[in-house]
């Protein structure tokens, strides 16, 4: 294992030295990237200072600030994002001198230390957490190195979202469970309009819908992908490979997806977090830009997934964890869909599925490899894909046919009263 960081951080760590060194102690790291978010990180600071810590627990804050060089900066948007990101940073030293948490930052914004030009919230996420890796590494033994990651727990939070008193409890849930990731439960904040609340409820209940339908599918990648949700060990973090600092947006998913394919994604119900409903047009896509479309007319409801596109990834599926020792064709005839068909040949299916009956001797490792190739990313596509051949289903019309297929009596009437189930039992059916 030492080897295996040390190899990391040689090639492909980003590192930045942290505001001051706590020492060793710390075993839970709360990463937070912040770009212009002089209206929400102190409220999320003054929650965080709220949260019951277990005693023998060693936690700390890591906020990273970033934005381009201010040479580089060109709109209005941007030169007051640099504004408040001065101001954040002043804030942070102002709050770490009197605060019972220790909190910390990395400056990824003053002149001289802010992020290249193509740096977003991926690179911002990556910072801070190569930067916890980086620090751990240096104060901890070899022989000692290996126990310290597997216990050392990274908490995602995003500047803008608040958590509740119990939310470091989600850090021994997740150890509990054997996984090197998990996903927290999440509900928006209120809204401050009424377009803006039936936007984000509409938002919200397309991402329980999807997970929803994923799970009815044994996919295993039915968890949602909201970046302030996530939660992983160090050694999680290291063999998913770090954060990619390429995304401007959406590092969120392929994170999640790495996790899961390097050991699983656990479902954490013991707290909550609670994101922003702002509308936003920070980040290319994303819930802020989804929701400007909504409010602004753009896109006035959220669609859903038709249950026979869901229904044609649980053949699928099923055909191979059941059949691993079947040809494609037989696999096909089982997924009983001529559109999946050309989708998956379209991706080679044929010669890749042959390729892992001849490496693959057991049907473990197969399945294992069919799953790693038929990811998270794969799944959107075809589902994509064969609703534009057969049509979306309006939001309720989509969640009544998939409670139907799940076994339960007829959703609520209303987005609000769906919203509630949904918030209250989704992460167990």
């Amino acid at each position: 294992m030492p080897s295996n960081v040390d190899k990391y951080l040689r090639r492909r760590a980003l590192i930045r030295p942290l505001s001051r060194d706590l020492g060793p102690e710390i075993c839970l790291w709360v990463v937070i990237p912040c770009y212009a978010e002089a209206d929400f990180l102190p409220a999320t600071i003054r929650s965080l200072q709220c949260c019951k810590v277990d005693m023998g627990t060693q936690v700390a804050v890591l906020v990273v600030v970033n934005n381009r060089a201010p040479a580089m900066l060109q709109t209005h948007a941007e030169c007051e994002a640099y504004r408040q990101n001065l101001a954040m940073l002043q804030f942070l030293r102002d709050e770490a001198s009197s605060s019972s948490l220790p909190i910390l930052w990395i400056d990824a914004a003053s002149e001289g230390n802010a992020l290249p030009a193509k740096g977003g919230v991926g690179m911002a996420r990556k910072l801070g957490c190569d930067s916890v890796l980086a620090t751990v590494r240096n104060h901890t033994k070899d022989t000692e190195l290996s126990e310290r990651l597997r216990k050392t727990v990274l908490l995602h939070l995003d500047a803008d979202t608040l958590v509740e008193p119990n939310y470091f409890a989600a850090a021994d849930e997740l150890l509990a469970s054997g996984c090197p990731g998990g996903a927290i439960r999440f509900a928006h904040e209120p809204a401050d309009t009424p377009e803006g609340q039936r936007a984000i409820d509409c938002y919200e209940l397309y991402i329980h819908h999807y997970t929803q339908a994923l799970r009815w599918a044994r996919s295993p990648y039915a968890f949602h992908t909201v970046g302030s949700t996530m939660v992983c060990t160090l050694e999680g973090y290291l063999r998913a490979d770090g954060v990619s600092a390429k995304r401007q947006a959406g590092e969120d998913f392929y994170f999640m997806q790495q996790l899961a394919k390097t050991g699983g994604v656990a479902t954490l119900r013991k707290t909550c977090v609670h994101p922003s409903s702002r509308l936003s047009d920070r980040v290319p896509f994303g819930t802020g830009p989804r929701l400007r479309q909504a409010v602004h007319g753009d896109a006035p409801d959220f669609s859903v997934y038709p249950l026979r596109a869901i229904a044609v990834v649980r053949r699928l599926l099923a055909a191979v964890c059941e059949h691993p020792e079947s040809n494609a064709a037989g696999l096909f005839e089982r997924c009983e869909c001529p559109e999946a068909e050309d989708f998956l040949e379209a991706k080679r299916f044929t010669e890749v599925w042959r390729g892992f009956q001849r490496q693959f001797k057991t049907p473990q490792d197969r399945i294992r490899a069919f799953h790693n190739w038929f990811d998270g990313l794969a799944t959107f596509r075809l589902v994509n894909h064969l609703t534009t051949a057969w049509g979306a289903l309006p939001l309720m019309d989509g969640w009544r046919e998939l409670f139907e297929a799940i076994g339960e009596p007829s959703p609520p009437s209303t987005r609000e009263d769906l919203l509630q189930w949904c918030r209250q039992h989704c992460e167990t059916k």
